[in-house]
């Protein structure tokens, strides 16, 4: 099953440093069974990754893990 937002909020944690509203990432949160890909958009100017920040983009379901190869267009 897919992680839900607020499970992968936990998983991301926090950046390193502040980002400015409207600063977005992708972020891919596996489980056992899938990989979610998220889209994070800040809502503010911290370092704070929130559930309400990302959206679910996709559910890669039967990989339990991907590289950043899998990624490059």
């Amino acid at each position: 099953t897919s992680a839900s937002t607020a499970n992968a909020a936990v998983v991301i944690g926090a950046a390193t440093g502040a980002g400015a509203a409207g600063d977005s990432a992708l972020f891919a949160v596996s489980t056992a069974t899938a990989t979610t890909l998220y889209r994070f958009t800040s809502s503010g100017a911290d370092a704070v990754v929130s559930a309400g920040e990302l959206t679910q983009l996709v559910v890669l379901t039967g990989t339990p893990s991907t590289a950043l190869a899998d990624y490059l267009v």
